[in-house]
């Protein structure tokens, strides 16, 4: 009876862990560890991996996604999962390693520096040179794959010159002290790599080398942020180490890195001083030529390091662009001649403009201040009170509060209303643009700003000068300049600039245009409608403004101001922008006996306040680019140049 009660007690447990380690192939999380039961694979392929990360889906990388930390390294936490391959029986599963980290880069921009294997010799730790190879082995690898879908993946194979860290392949070499300490041992690592950017700006690559069995795969992801995104690397490797544990947050470490000081503006290092009191004993030559004799015996031992002539160059070379930013800023269509590559004597430049400052902005208040008193904008200003809130001081000053007559129809007051609101606006971008000009782009930014009034030098792009106003008190206005040369008539330019319509061929976020009402030759009502695509979000704003036209001597100016309009209704989900004074104003330049024009783009918007809480204001994007319009419309105009031309020549 026991021997029979033994056997069939043996058999059920025999059954029983035939049962377990047949169907069971995870056991999850028992007393804090992992183990897996299943059948080992000795050897992947690329297309597997990347069929698994397809499928598993194993990001974003948290504990909800099974994911556990082994460990923080290289200021990063290090993950490890189990990853169990899909399509198969026997379910093989690895130990990938991950780690992540936010990194001011686009994610294009990231991917580009991850696809440039020139670059990797700077950034990836332990590659010497690299070089793109091409074996029949990578145009099968390029054809379907089960569960993988047949789009445009980029697929190549790259060879990697690597140090060589592991044991030495001769044992007597390792008792060799002078082959330690001059031989750099390498060791030559192919690899295949796939990469791909998504429909919704995701990007990915996948970078394996299939006879050692190790795998590097990025995760580039978009976030909310301007010019940043998440990146999450994961490793794997049959063979586990204490290196190849730390390998994913040794990587990204090291990207960081390069990607946060590749574009530092670096102060060249022009000369080493020598001591005074360093004598020609001290300095040893292996070279006894004449030269050298003769430099040894010279009374100063430092001056054969100091070339005057290189050092002159290359200060000159240094204050090129700045040169080349003020002039653009300092230009004045009467005292000075175009030349893109102009370098003004500063000494005479910056006494013009001096008295150009302390006589312009009077003499130009007072002939605006005549125009508005022309016809009957002295009637219909008393009604202008309310709608000029806005308005900077030294333009209210000039409003003329006469009562309005009996005999003045309610047309000709409206007409006199918008009259007056455009002739303060061009007032007033005409001060901000002069109040501009007197930027000493050798200053820093606080000297810049308390010398112009809050104004900034911001950036020098596609030949475009972009200063930004800082704001004041809490204010939610962003306020942007652009300067720049436009190579056609100031005519050609102003009939462009004045069209509504034509603001879609310089400005992509502009989706719709509408003018409401024209009032007069020179004011219209015109709505404009924008879509901003922000971080895979579309925003959406629009804008009611007063459109006037105004020329002033050789000067043609375009002014926008925000206004309420019957025909211009809110609408749900669309920020109404504010725009303050704003616009064009277009100068005349000459050079070689032609005449080209010289663009002033002002743009003073409120868009209220951000509605992700963040800190940076809504719409900032969309706004800090819109003084490279001019660079696009000058892009425009290229045919009408040509036109003119042909023209010209008959």
């Amino acid at each position: 009876m026991n021997l029979l009660f033994l056997s069939v007690t043996s058999t059920l447990l025999c059954v029983a862990i035939a049962f377990i380690f047949k169907y069971l192939s995870l056991l999850r999380w028992i007393s804090g560890h992992a183990y897996v039961l299943s059948k080992r694979r000795e050897s992947f392929s690329i297309l597997e991996l990347l069929d698994l990360f397809k499928n598993v889906k194993p990001f974003p990388i948290s504990c909800q996604k099974g994911w556990k930390i082994d460990s923080y390294a290289h200021g990063h936490r290090i993950w490890f999962n189990f990853l169990t391959f899909p399509h198969n029986l026997n379910a093989p599963s690895i130990k990938v390693y991950a780690a992540f980290d936010r990194v001011k880069s686009s994610s294009q921009g990231f991917l580009q520096v991850l696809k440039d294997i020139g670059q990797s010799c700077e950034w990836k730790p332990g590659v010497i040179s690299t070089s793109h190879i091409h074996t029949q082995a990578l145009a099968k690898s390029s054809k379907p794959h089960r569960g993988i879908p047949s789009m445009a993946v980029q697929v190549d194979c790259v060879k990697e010159e690597m140090l060589n860290t592991g044991e030495s392949r001769f044992g007597l070499q390792s008792f060799d002290s002078w082959y330690t300490e001059n031989v750099v041992s390498t060791v030559s690592v192919e690899s295949k790599r796939f990469w791909h950017r998504e429909d919704n700006g995701v990007c990915w690559l996948l970078q394996m080398n299939e006879p050692l069995q190790t795998c590097e795969f990025y995760l580039i992801q978009p976030v909310q942020e301007i010019d940043h995104c998440l990146v999450s690397i994961v490793t794997w490797s049959r063979k586990t180490t204490r290196s190849s544990v730390n390998k994913a947050s040794i990587l990204l470490s090291s990207l960081e890195e390069y990607i946060a000081l590749r574009r530092l503006k670096k102060t060249p290092l022009i000369n080493i001083t020598l001591p005074q009191d360093l004598s020609d004993s001290d300095i040893e030559s292996t070279d006894s030529s004449p030269e050298n004799e003769s430099m040894k015996n010279s009374d100063s031992p430092g001056v054969f390091l100091h070339d005057s002539h290189t050092s002159s160059s290359i200060k000159a070379a240094a204050c090129t662009d700045i040169l080349k930013y003020s002039s653009i800023l300092k230009y004045r269509s009467k005292s000075a001649h175009f030349s893109p590559l102009h370098t003004p004597n500063t000494e005479s430049e910056s006494s013009s403009d001096g008295h150009s400052a302390e006589q312009q902005p009077g003499a130009l208040k007072k002939a605006l201040q005549r125009s508005v008193s022309e016809g009957s904008a002295l009637k219909g200003s008393q009604l202008l009170a309310d709608d000029v809130e806005d308005v900077g001081l030294e333009s209210k000053e000039h409003i003329y509060t006469e009562p309005p007559s009996d005999n003045v129809s309610e047309a000709d007051l409206k007409l006199a209303r918008y009259r007056t609101v455009s002739n303060q606006c061009a007032a007033e971008i005409m001060a901000e643009a002069l109040r501009a000009s007197n930027i000493d782009l050798e200053l820093s930014p606080d000297q810049q700003a308390a010398a112009s009034g809050g104004w900034q030098f911001s950036a020098f792009d596609k030949n475009i000068v972009v200063l930004k106003k800082l704001p004041r008190n809490s204010s939610r206005v962003q306020s942007y300049i652009g300067k720049g040369f436009v190579l056609a008539p100031p005519r050609t330019v102003w009939d462009a600039v004045r069209n509504p319509r034509t603001r879609f061929t310089y400005d992509d976020t502009l989706k719709k245009v509408d003018i409401i009402e024209t009032l007069d030759n020179a004011m219209k009502i015109v709505y404009f409608y924008h879509e901003s695509l922000h971080f895979l979000t579309k925003e959406s704003c629009d804008m009611c403004i007063l459109h006037g036209e105004r020329q002033e001597g050789d000067k043609f100016i375009l002014t926008y101001f925000s206004l309420e309009h019957d025909k211009c209704p809110s609408f749900p989900n669309v920020t109404r922008a504010k725009v303050l004074q704003s616009g064009w104003i277009i100068e005349p330049a000459k050079q070689d006996n032609q005449v080209y024009s010289i663009v002033t783009y002002i743009m003073q918007v409120d868009f209220g306040d951000s509605t992700d809480g963040s800190e940076n204001l809504p719409f900032q994007e969309m706004i800090s680019s819109a003084p490279l319009s001019i660079a696009d419309l000058q892009q425009y105009l290229k045919p009408a140049v040509q036109m003119l031309r042909r023209k010209s020549l008959t």
